[in-house]
């Protein structure tokens, strides 16, 4: 939806015919050793399926703990109410540049921190 240069696809509509065509025989060498990759030996991956469904990226908490080190410089010891505060700190932080935009050029294109 954010895409400005391509609005659509480049190809013509497709024909109905070519849209089913198959593109692997069945039975044939590829599609047995395709079976084999996904399935894994002795069907292991299928039994760890539950598991793979249940995968949640931690890069949101990495950043949350990435601000509390911020706050919390891990080479000093603090008291409980100076971390209580500065957890507070962390939290209102957080929650204030939570939805906040990208930030943008004059030209209004996003502007990307590149290193």
């Amino acid at each position: 939806p954010s895409n400005k240069s391509h609005k659509r696809c480049a190809h013509e509509g497709l024909d109905e015919d070519k849209g089913r065509k198959p593109w692997l025989k069945e039975d044939s060498k590829e599609v047995l050793k395709l079976t084999a990759a996904l399935r894994g030996y002795g069907d292991i991956r299928l039994k760890d399926l539950e598991n793979m469904t249940e995968f949640h990226h931690t890069g949101f908490i990495e950043n949350v703990n990435s601000l509390h080190n911020k706050y919390c410089n891990k080479t000093f010891v603090y008291g409980y109410d100076s971390m209580l505060v500065r957890a507070a700190l962390t939290a209102i932080d957080h929650n204030y540049n939570l939805n906040r935009p990208q930030a943008t050029t004059k030209d209004d294109d996003p502007r990307y921190k590149l290193e």
